[in-house]
């Protein structure tokens, strides 16, 4: 996978260690999953408990990059966004007072971890597949699933579904490794 070594090298030429290292923060999204597509967007979620600061060291580290431009969400959480473009990669940094693993985007990266790990190539292949048709992960993942309802919610039903509920929708979805 040429275009996921190249993620990795994006990654590590922007030096996110150094860069974000007074936050916990990590890498999400398709990649990390080893489903991404050609030029895949590296996503970084980050947890902060000063907004200021963090926007502040964000704008300090990347505000040279390509395109650089931050905001802040009001939402709830009034979550800080930077978006840019680096080593030929769109990269979004996301930071938000939640703890991290709590965040979202942690939590369905973790539950589409799981799945892959439990769903194994059939689930890959047929993810794989929809996103090279343009389909948004999280979708990819409930339409391959036959799940119903928001595609993100969706997600967030099954984090604490057991393996072998698992293993029984993957049959109902035509996906087990022993069904044909």
């Amino acid at each position: 996978m040429t275009h996921q070594l190249r993620y990795y090298e994006a990654v590590e030429q922007l030096q996110l260690g150094r860069r974000l290292q007074q936050w916990n923060w990590q890498l999400v999204g398709s990649p990390p999953l080893g489903i991404d597509i050609v030029n895949a967007e590296i996503d970084v979620v980050c947890s902060f408990s000063e907004p200021a600061i963090f926007a502040e060291t964000v704008w300090n580290e990347f505000g040279a990059a390509g395109e650089f431009r931050i905001w802040q969400r009001t939402t709830k959480e009034r979550p800080v966004v930077a978006r840019f473009r680096a080593f030929g990669r769109e990269v979004e940094i996301y930071g938000s007072s939640v703890p991290l693993r709590q965040q979202l985007a942690v939590r369905h990266y973790e539950i589409e971890r799981r799945l892959l790990c439990l769903g194994g190539d059939r689930l890959r292949t047929s993810v794989r597949r929809m996103k090279q048709r343009g389909i948004k992960t999280e979708q990819a993942f409930t339409m391959s699933l036959n799940l119903t309802g928001d595609p993100y919610e969706a997600l967030l039903r099954l984090e604490d579904v057991s393996d072998s509920q698992l293993t029984d929708l993957f049959a109902e979805a035509g996906l087990a490794e022993d069904s044909h």
